[in-house]
C-alpha cells in the first residue's frame, strides 16, 4: 500500500470512525444520524468544494440514499461530455449496480445478502455523470435483490419527474427496465446493426463501471468488508463514494488497471421481467426513444 492510499484509508477511516463514536454514546433518531453524517463529513473535507447544500441526504433503515443532480450549466455539459465519448445526444448519466462483499455473514437474515457469487454483500447502485463521477447512489439492498428491483425502489426513481428536464435520459445495462429516461441496450440482438448500437451503447455506459473499479482500487476495503453490522457496511460505502467523489472532482483521479478483479458488478443478463417490468406506457416509449436514437446512429 503506497503513501496516497494510506492517506485515503486514514481520512475514510476518521470520518467513520467519528460515525461510530456517536452511535455508540448513545442512540438517536433517523435525522440525527443524518446530521451527524453529513457533519463529520463537512468537517474531514473542505465545504468550499462540497458545497453541502446541493447534497440531500434520505435514510431509511439501514439504507442511505445520496442525490447531487446536474442542473442548468452542469447539465449541459454532462451532455457535452457523453456526447463527445461517441456521439450520444442528451445523456444524462449512466447506472450500475454493484457488490459490497461481506467477510461476514449478517447476522440477521443471512440467506437474503448471499449473491450469486456465492459471497455474501450489500447492493450499491450508482449513477454517474460522463467523468465518472457518483450524481446518486443508493446502499443497503440485499446482495440478493435484483437490479431493476433496486432501480424501481430507488432515490431516482422516486424522484425521476423532478431530476430528468427535456429528452434527458440515463443509460443502463439488460438489467434495467426501459423507459423514456432509461435506455438500456437491446437484449438478445438479431442483426449485425444492432449488435453494433450495443457496442456503441456500451462505450458510453462504461464510464460507471469504470467509476466504480476507481472507487474500489482506491478503498481497498470495500472489496472484503470486515464489519458488524450491515449499517456499518453502508455507512462505510457512504463515506467512500463521497470522499472519493471529493478527490475526483478536485482533479486526485485514481489511475487503475480495470483488469485487476475489481468487478463486482452485477451481471445483467437476466433482467426479472415478469416481476419487474416497466409499466406498460413507459415500456412503449423507451422503445419507440430507443429505435429513434438507434436510426439517428444506425439508419
Amino acid at each position: 500500500m503506497n503513501i496516497k492510499e494510506r492517506t485515503y484509508n486514514v481520512l475514510w477511516l476518521q470520518m467513520f470512525l467519528e460515525e461510530e463514536q456517536e452511535e455508540e454514546e448513545g442512540t438517536s433518531s433517523e435525522e440525527e444520524d443524518n446530521n451527524i453524517l453529513q457533519a463529520a463529513l463537512i468537517r474531514r473535507l473542505n465545504a468550499r468544494y462540497l458545497r453541502p447544500r446541493l447534497y440531500n441526504y434520505f435514510h431509511h433503515k439501514e439504507k442511505k440514499n445520496f442525490v447531487k443532480w446536474p442542473t442548468s450549466e452542469e447539465r449541459q455539459r454532462v451532455h457535452e461530455g457523453f456526447e463527445s465519448l461517441g456521439g450520444l445526444k442528451n445523456v444524462i448519466g449512466a447506472v450500475d449496480g454493484t457488490y459490497i462483499p461481506m467477510r461476514n455473514a449478517p447476522s440477521k437474515d443471512p440467506e437474503v445478502y448471499f449473491t450469486r457469487k456465492k459471497r455474501y454483500a450489500i447492493h450499491c447502485q450508482g449513477i454517474v455523470n460522463d467523468k465518472g463521477i457518483f450524481t446518486n447512489f443508493d446502499i443497503g439492498w440485499p446482495g440478493s435483490v435484483h437490479d431493476a428491483r433496486v432501480f424501481r425502489n430507488s432515490s431516482f426513481y422516486k424522484n425521476y419527474s423532478h431530476l430528468i428536464q427535456g429528452d434527458d435520459y440515463l443509460l443502463g445495462d439488460s438489467a434495467y427496465p426501459i423507459s423514456p429516461f432509461l435506455i438500456p441496450p437491446f437484449k438478445d440482438p438479431s442483426t449485425r446493426k444492432y449488435k453494433e448500437f450495443n457496442r456503441f451503447h456500451s462505450h458510453h455506459r462504461v464510464v460507471v463501471e469504470n467509476a466504480f473499479g476507481r472507487l474500489k482500487a482506491r478503498f481497498r476495503m470495500l472489496r472484503d468488508l470486515d464489519i458488524k453490522t450491515v449499517k456499518m457496511g453502508v455507512l462505510f460505502t457512504c463515506c467512500a463514494i463521497i470522499l472519493h467523489n471529493f478527490l475526483e472532482i478536485n482533479m486526485d483521479i485514481w489511475e487503475t488497471n480495470f483488469n485487476d478483479g475489481t468487478d463486482d458488478t452485477e451481471e445483467g443478463d437476466d433482467n426479472d421481467d415478469d416481476n419487474y417490468m416497466s409499466d406498460d406506457v413507459l415500456r412503449r416509449t423507451g422503445q419507440a426513444k430507443r429505435n429513434l436514437i438507434f436510426h439517428q446512429h444506425f439508419s
